[in-house]
């Protein structure tokens, strides 16, 4: 992707003695095709370039269960519309509104779960993605913040965070 030199730090780190999980693998997808937002800050990058929550909703099924995908266009559609912040106001892949971040980890938790830390200009900060399988194919089912007390979907108003699968 143009744009994105050595300052996006990836240092994917999945377990050395294990195969990644397939969970970990659409995650570090994930996170190289939309972390620039928290990395690129030039405005005039010639790379027609989309924040997650504005991609269309085939490329959030790509990544995200069917439900949340929805969810997700669905809040970013308010908030064009309206002009201002619906159900989310931060990015949410790293649960902040004016992202600057640094030394990307990608690890696995277990099959189903994988933990992302990065480092803020002032602290390091991990969410931790749950995934849940759909018609055979590993999806994100919930983004957990903050260790645990808020998730993306509650953010969305769901009844409650989704469990892995």
């Amino acid at each position: 992707m143009r744009g994105l030199s050595s300052a996006v730090l990836f240092a994917l780190c999945l377990p050395c003695s294990a195969v990644a999980s397939e969970l970990s693998e659409l995650v570090t997808t994930l996170y190289k095709e939309y972390s620039w937002v928290a990395v690129i800050r030039d405005s005039t990058a010639k790379a027609p370039l989309v924040p997650l929550g504005a991609a269309d909703i085939r490329t959030l099924n790509r990544y995200f269960e069917p439900a949340l995908a929805r969810a997700i266009s669905d809040d970013w559609t308010c908030t064009r519309s309206t002009g201002l912040l619906c159900k989310v106001d931060y990015e949410i892949l790293f649960d902040q509104q004016d992202t600057r971040i640094s030394d990307l980890t990608i690890r696995d938790i277990d099959m189903n779960t994988v933990r992302v830390c990065f480092e803020l200009t002032d602290r390091k900060k991990c969410i931790v993605l749950k995934g849940r399988r759909i018609n055979g194919a590993m999806r994100v089912g919930d983004i957990v913040y903050e260790e645990g007390r808020r998730s993306l979907r509650i953010s969305l108003g769901f009844d409650r965070p989704a469990k892995s699968s």
